[in-house]
């Protein structure tokens, strides 16, 4: 009999909630002993609430508040996220370095961890992926992962590497319990699709207008979920799991499931092919409740995006 534990402050029908939930899952399944692994389900009770399970009756909320910050922290030096690249001569710490340069970063990563199945290894995998090249690149690319929604001076590893050492015991509680206050103005990755700024309704470019505020948490917990969505590639280009389309006009679609699943089911789970176009039967067959998509939303092609509403399939 397992001991359940609501997470009332998400909803999974919002992509930064349904990816700050693996990122809990995530960071409890990475320091959690192997005989109390997590596993994670969906209720919905007006909104799509997660629900960890847990064979200890140990847990409590302040237990996996502490547990998920223990691990933020932990990751704030981890060598994955300390990519940094000369560009203009200025030091960047993006996703956009050279082919050789991404090269010569993942054998480094290769060669200092010991554990395959490392998160490091595995948040490599999802980060980027080489492109080779074709009739209008002349050389192999670097391809960011589509969550990468960041532009201008923006600097998608910088701001994760500030939120692992600026979040506080509140914002990882406020992100699982609730409520989302939206209050302080750390780094967020635009994925909340309830508070994505239009472009066409400023005068100016928002890209550049300084921090907005977010749910901090939220924000630091989905992006230890990226891990959880790598990229490989397909017919020569670089594909992110979950995703269909391009940067400009791709889409994001994740499913809602009732059993209790571990990390590593979730995992297979997230990479089942065609998961939009499933019968009933195959959905039921797999314990899916429902399954959602999220357009990105891209005023500028070449700046900042966003997340609109999703729909049901």
């Amino acid at each position: 009999m397992s001991h359940a534990l609501a997470l009332p402050g998400i909803d999974g029908a919002n992509p930064l909630g349904f990816l700050a939930a693996l990122g809990a899952l995530t960071a409890l399944a990475s320091l959690s002993e192997s005989e109390d692994q997590p596993r994670l389900s969906w209720r919905h009770q007006g909104s799509w609430c997660p629900v960890l399970h847990f064979q200890s009756t140990n847990w409590d909320e302040r237990r996996v508040v502490d547990s998920c910050l223990s691990f933020v922290r932990k990751i704030a030096s981890d060598p994955v996220l300390q990519l940094e690249y000369q560009k203009d001569d200025r030091a960047i710490r993006d996703l956009r370095p050279s082919a050789s340069e991404w090269d010569c970063f993942q054998q480094m990563l290769v060669r200092s961890v010991q554990d395959r199945g490392s998160w490091t290894l595995e948040m490599a995998a999802a980060l980027a992926a080489t492109s080779p090249k074709s009739r209008i690149d002349t050389s192999p690319v670097v391809r960011p992962t589509l969550f990468h929604f960041t532009a201008g001076s923006q600097q998608f590893l910088e701001m994760f590497v500030a939120l692992t050492k600026t979040v506080e015991e509140t914002d990882i509680e406020q992100a699982l319990v609730g409520p989302w206050l939206y209050e302080k103005t750390l780094p967020n990755f635009m994925w909340d699709c309830t508070s994505f700024r239009d472009y066409a309704l400023r005068a100016t470019n928002p890209s550049g207008s300084g921090p907005r505020t977010g749910v901090p948490g939220a924000d630091v917990l989905a992006a230890v979920a990226l891990s959880c969505f790598p990229m490989a590639m397909r017919a020569s280009t670089a594909h992110t799991t979950g995703w269909s389309g391009d940067r400009v006009t791709g889409s994001f679609t994740w499913p809602l499931w009732a059993p209790p699943l571990s990390r590593r089911t979730v995992q297979s789970l997230l990479q089942s092919p065609n998961l939009g176009l499933m019968s009933d039967r195959e959905r039921a067959a797999r314990g899916i409740d429902a399954v959602l998509c999220a357009q990105i939303r891209r005023p500028d092609p070449k700046g900042y995006g966003g997340f609109s509403p999703p729909s049901s399939l």
